[in-house]
């Protein structure tokens, strides 16, 4: 009988988890470094070189890249000095996690460069296309912060910053006098986006006094085809110079200017206090911008939100559409600059002003052409409207005044209120009521249950810039729209309820909770048809979150807190950025014939506390017999801890579980048993699945349990194990009493503090290269069983290090050594002479089995195995004695693992449909020997009718 995890005689109760610990295990070491800098002078002319610093760089100069397809990498490290750094007219240079201080990082001509994770004090990407300014940290207290494209602007520049990519970083400044923050010149197809810019005690005068002309935070020159999106621009002027707040030349929040056009200006948020918040403006020479779509925008302004100062002759297509625009004490729209026969259209904004006019402009061309429509104008003291001498279309908007005086200014006229105003032709659908924002004081402007404006733009929804609709209680939600919860909510059983054939609805709880005796949300087909393209995110709640039926489709849980979530049959789920309970994520059938087809579970934190009852935290169970079904499951970046502690362990506990599944991805995780559960467990047929660079690290179970536990099912085959962590501190860190065929296993590391690492047993035809185990406590490493399953083919063992303490490298009841073959492997027995079980030393295990033939017997020395490193020392005797050179063992000197064969699959046709089954044949054009992501093979088909003619009977003859 196969042996099982040993009992424990007193339960072990996990305190407080090392953060070293921890930290050691997701370590990697560094890609590997071909050249040292040490000098901040230096020329790196190496090509396709990897350079690096390995300790703090002191002194002044420039470090210059004069060659292709060099990596420069800080490590963390830092020029103490004053260092830039330079690569001019180069290809493929990545200069990362670099630290220069307040010195320069610049790049000019050349293409696809890379300034990633680095800290200056300026960042140029000067006259170059492909580039990608990544998350870097830029600090400049004095002048320019960052530059894209080039110094000078010209109409027609001879060189274009093309396809750049600038995101994530952090640009900061404080008491900065030089006219421009951020310049963008001469860029296009360029997407610059998720950054974060803040500028305060701005001066903005070179030489003292007054500012420069359209001294702005970020500037964008003759620049086309852009994206600007998810971006905080934060702009405070100085105290002294708020006096110049109202001029004409004070710039503000961004300035798109000199012909810039066809750009997309989205879901920015601008708050400023220098005068202007965003503005599209003329320069001397150039032509105007034209054909900009200003997008679901927050600008903040304490004077001028929003100053369209020029808008090409002609032009049609000047959108400003969902956006938030409030000026304090001004104008929140200055409309001035449309020219002749152009057109600007300004739909579903909330515009609001105290001390100004919601719309202000002026002009003497009638042939302008401005739109109004579904937007809230708000204002306290001024007029809603204020334009002249403009062919003005306005409807469906709500035009409110908070205090008594005129609506509308128009031609030199006034008008006191809706009623007179209509009888220009004008907004003759619109309304003039309080829009009941929900904070306007805080900036808060969703609106209000009970709101005018709720359902009265031009079809029938919401004027304004948000779309949402607002809800104060529990109920059913029966319709299509965006929803908002605008208090903390308790009901009985189900509180929010989505069912029936529904699609299109978002909910953001707003940050409130929920309060139920069962379910917070369930979105389920009951009989009524399936909802879909559902997303529910920002609420907390102890309760449970249900998505049910068969063909429940595109369902989203995100940045929601709640006790735990219920996927049963529902397809194309996704659970992401959560925090989830002692419920956990279960992703079932139900006890159905519904396979919960490609669930997504990424970046959440799921915490199992003492006493839950959940059998996993993470569970993917496909079907419930055989053939299990393909899920396409993807289980990536969480943060899992379960703290069951009852003991003995009821049946097939853990922290991730997949069971009749196949083809999942499990990746970038960590979990963590404090308790009686097992780390990962896969059970029953779930094969082709991939498991990479995760920690599983268990108390009292198994880090790692390979089972089949039904008869009707085959065992789990085909997987593949890269670059993962499997420890325990009490029990086997891999127990596989039901191992498959054809499973992979390369560069892990297998650790255990108990007597026992590892126990095997199945199938044959596994494949062990490159791993590590290692066994802390005293006794025997590993177990090889053949389970009765005779054999060959065996598995295979190379490149593997075998460290442990105790008596046998392999040998159990029933341990056959015709269930291995390998070779050049590791083996060290740290506290006595190496043994092969009754086969004895390595020599004799040699000629007994004949494996092992380069295989060595020394100690690996591991960096620090105690702390979870288990990397080569640079003196190991394992480096360079495995296969083709290669370090043996699961973490080679000076280097990462290395990453896994991609599979790149082309498929022929489908056969003639048979029997009810068509076929094909798929290759893999890298030869990877995994079918992790192999399309399917057969499809069910319906046999074309036989359309043939009966025969027709000829030269019949009487008998």
């Amino acid at each position: 009988m196969a042996p099982g995890p040993s009992k424990k005689n007193s339960l072990i109760i996990c305190g407080v988890v090392l953060v070293a610990a921890i930290a050691a295990l997701y370590a990697n070491a560094q890609t590997a470094c071909q050249q040292t800098v040490s000098s901040a002078s230096a020329n790196l002319n190496q090509a396709n070189t990897k350079y690096c610093l390995t300790a703090n760089v002191g002194g002044s100069g420039t470090i210059n890249i004069t060659a292709n397809n060099i990596t420069l990498d800080g490590q963390g490290f830092r020029f103490t000095g004053s260092a830039s750094i330079q690569a001019i007219g180069r290809t493929g240079t990545i200069i990362q996690n670099v630290d220069v201080g307040g010195s320069d990082i610049t790049i000019e001509g050349g293409s696809n460069n890379q300034i990633l994770d680095s800290i200056a004090g300026y960042v140029e990407a000067r006259e170059t296309s492909g580039a990608i300014i990544r998350g870097n940290t830029i600090t400049n207290t004095g002048s320019t912060a960052l530059l894209i494209g080039d110094n000078f602007d010209v109409a027609n520049p001879s060189v274009w910053s093309d396809n750049n990519l600038i995101e994530n970083n952090t640009i900061t400044g404080n008491g900065n006098t030089d006219t421009r923050f951020v310049y963008m010149r001469h860029m296009r197809n360029s997407t610059f986006r998720n950054n974060t810019i803040t500028l305060l005690n701005a001066t903005f005068s070179v030489s003292g006094g007054e500012p420069v002309d359209n001294s702005t935070l970020a500037v964008m020159y003759t620049s086309y085809n852009n994206t600007l999106s998810g971006n905080t621009f934060t702009l405070d002027i100085a105290a002294s110079h708020e006096i110049y707040r109202d001029q004409q030349y004070v710039g503000g929040a961004l300035l798109i200017r000199s012909a810039s056009s066809n750009n997309i200006v989205e879901n920015n948020a601008f708050s400023s206090d220098a005068g202007r918040g965003v503005s599209i403006q003329s320069s001397g020479g150039f032509a105007h911008p034209e054909n900009n779509t200003i997008r679901g925008n927050t600008i903040i302004e304490q004077s001028k939100a929003l100053w369209v100062q020029a808008v090409r002759e002609g032009s049609q297509n000047n959108l400003f559409e969902r956006n938030i625009i409030v000026a304090i004490d001004g104008q929140a729209i200055d409309a001035s600059g449309v020219q002749a026969n152009a057109r600007a259209t300004f739909d579903h904004n909330t515009v609001v002003t105290k001390n100004g006019d919601g719309v202000w402009g002026d002009g003497t061309d009638t042939s302008r052409q401005i739109v109004f429509t579904n937007n809230i104008f708000s204002v306290t003291n001024g007029y809603t409207i204020r334009l002249e001498n403009v062919s003005l279309t306005m409807n469906y908007n709500n035009l409110y005044r908070t205090n008594a005086g005129n609506l509308v200014w128009y031609n030199g006229l006034t008008y006191g209120g809706l009623t007179q105003w209509r009888a220009t032709g004008r907004d003759l659908n619109s309304i003039s009521s309080n829009p009941l924002f929900v904070d306007a004081v805080a900036h808060d402007y969703h609106l209000l249950a009970g709101s005018p404006s709720l359902t009265a733009d031009d079809s029938g929804a919401q004027q304004g810039a948000y779309t949402s609709i607002p809800l104060t209680s529990c109920q059913a939600i029966t319709t299509s729209g965006s929803y908002r919860l605008e208090n903390d909510v308790a009901g009985g059983y189900d509180c929010f309820t989505i069912r029936g054939s529904i699609s299109n609805i978002t909910f953001d709880g707003n940050g409130h909770t929920i309060t139920t005796s069962d379910r917070a949300f369930d979105i389920a087909d009951l009989g009524g048809g399936p909802p879909s393209n559902i997303e529910v995110s920002n609420f907390t709640t102890t309760s449970e979150v249900r998505i049910y039926g068969d063909l429940t489709n595109h369902v989203t849980v995100r940045q929601a807190t709640v006790g735990g979530i219920a996927v049963n049959g529902a397809d194309d789920v996704t659970i992401d950025d959560n925090v989830v309970g002692s419920g956990g994520v279960q992703v079932n059938n139900s006890d159905n014939p519904w396979p919960p087809l490609r669930p997504i579970i990424t970046n959440n934190t799921i915490t199992g506390l003492a006493g839950h009852t959940s059998k996993a935290l993470i569970e993917i169970a496909g079907g419930p017999t055989h053939p299990c079904p393909r899920i396409d499951g993807t289980v990536n970046g969480n943060t899992v801890n379960n703290y069951r502690n009852d003991y003995p362990q009821p049946e097939a506990t853990a922290v991730i579980r997949i069971r009749c599944a196949t083809h999942n991805t499990v990746q970038n995780n960590l979990f963590r048993s404090h308790g009686s559960t097992m780390g990962l467990y896969i059970r029953d047929e779930s094969d082709d699945g991939l498991y990479e660079n995760n920690v599983f690290w268990t108390t009292l179970y198994p880090a790692l349990w390979i089972a089949s536990g039904n008869n009707d099912k085959t065992f789990p085959s085909r997987n593949v194990f890269h670059n993962n962590t499997f420890r325990t501190d009490d029990e086997y860190a891999f127990y596989g009493s039901a191992v498959g065929t054809g499973n992979v296993f390369t560069y892990n590391t297998f650790s255990a503090n108990s007597g026992l690492l590892g126990y095997v047993g199945g199938y044959y035809g596994n494949t062990y290269d490159h791993n590590t185990f290692y066994n802390v406590g005293s006794g025997q490493l590993q177990s090889l069983q053949g389970n009765n399953l005779d054999g060959p083919p065996a598995d295979t063992y190379t490149n593997n290090i075998f460290s442990y303490s105790g008596t046998n490298i392999f040998g159990y009841d029933q341990w056959r050594a015709s269930r291995y073959t390998g070779d050049h492997n590791l083996f060290h027995n740290r506290s006595g002479a190496l043994a092969f079980g009754f086969m004895g030393n390595l020599t004799s295990w040699r000629s007994g089995t004949g494996d092992d033939t380069n295989s060595i017997n020394a100690d690996p020395l591991l960096t620090n195995p105690s702390a979870g490193d288990f990397t080569l020392a640079s003196n190991s005797p394992a480096r360079g004695a495995g296969t083709g050179g290669s370090d043996i063992g699961a973490i080679p000197f000076g280097a990462t693992p290395p990453p896994l064969c991609t599979e790149s699959w082309t498929c022929g046709g489908w056969s003639a449909c048979s029997g009810g089954t068509q076929t094909r044949t798929c290759t893999d054009a890298n030869a990877c020997g995994t079918t992790t992501s192999r399309p399917v093979l057969s499809q069910s088909c319906v046999m074309p009718p036989d359309t043939t003619p009966p025969a027709t009977i000829s030269n019949l003859q009487a008998v």
